[in-house]
């Protein structure tokens, strides 16, 4: 049975990494440009800082032959308009908001976007979380995204996994599950990895069966020195493993 696409997001400004990434199937390839005041909460947590630049972007578009060139922003504050036109002049086809606390937040970030590209709301704080009922109510956006690394800052749990057992999450995920958006949990590792305190493949499971249809490509996935010469057994890899668990999923409604 083949269901809807499993849609995977790569962080790079590096082009052969993004050529090599668009061969193997990954769908949304871009740049990371949130810095604003990310250091400051993050200090000393060993989460990812980027250091990708907007000029980059025209570096990335012509290598990108499948995927969709992407770009999370820095949150809503006084230079948003201009860099949102920027990265919108470079033909960026989607654009993730994050770090958003108030619904003023997600409307500026509408208003600005005008339907130019697909829209991703990165719910990644205890506001945005209390919010949701009023955010989906006000829609006009395309995606949520669940970031696990701000929220268990957030939330006080003692790493991004036990979020998902916060009740605080449990009720912001029903009701984007119920508005039927379609939603994305993290980010995933290559399903054989066995390095990483989480299995791969248990957290796999457990977002997908949560009804995630997109993630984030982590950077473990990219370990090796020349991580390109892997990157397509790698993604075939997780993408059958989405397929298993959906497939096993709907068996046992089937025979519920």
């Amino acid at each position: 049975m083949s269901h809807p696409e499993f849609v995977l997001t790569l962080f790079t400004d590096r082009p052969e990494l993004a050529a090599a990434a668009d061969r193997a199937g990954v769908q949304r390839i871009g740049v990371d440009l949130e810095s604003l005041d990310k250091a400051e909460r993050q200090r000393g947590l060993g989460m990812r800082l980027s250091e990708h630049e907007l000029p980059a972007l025209a570096r990335l578009s012509p290598v990108l032959e499948q995927a969709e060139l992407f770009a999370r922003i820095d949150p809503i504050n006084p230079a948003s308009a201009a860099e949102i036109a920027e990265v919108l002049a470079h033909e960026v086809r989607v654009i993730m908001l994050p770090y958003y606390h108030r619904l003023a937040d997600v409307d500026t970030f509408l208003d600005l976007t005008a339907g130019a590209c697909t829209t991703v709301l990165l719910a990644e704080t205890r506001a945005a979380l209390a919010i949701m009922p009023a955010v989906l109510a006000r829609g006009g956006f395309d995606e949520i995204h669940f970031g696990l690394g701000d929220l268990a800052i957030e939330l006080g749990t003692a790493d991004r996994f036990e979020v998902l057992a916060r009740p605080e999450f449990i009720r912001a995920l029903d009701q984007v599950r119920n508005a039927g958006i379609p939603f994305g949990i993290g980010g995933v590792a290559r399903v054989d990895d066995r390095s990483l305190p989480t299995d791969p493949q248990a957290w796999c499971e457990t977002i997908v069966r949560a009804g995630a249809s997109r993630a984030v490509v982590a950077r473990s996935f990219l370990r090796e020195a020349d991580p390109t010469t892997r990157l397509t057994a790698d993604v075939a890899a997780l993408q059958a493993s989405v397929e298993q668990i959906r497939t096993v999923g709907t068996a046992v409604r089937d025979r519920a």
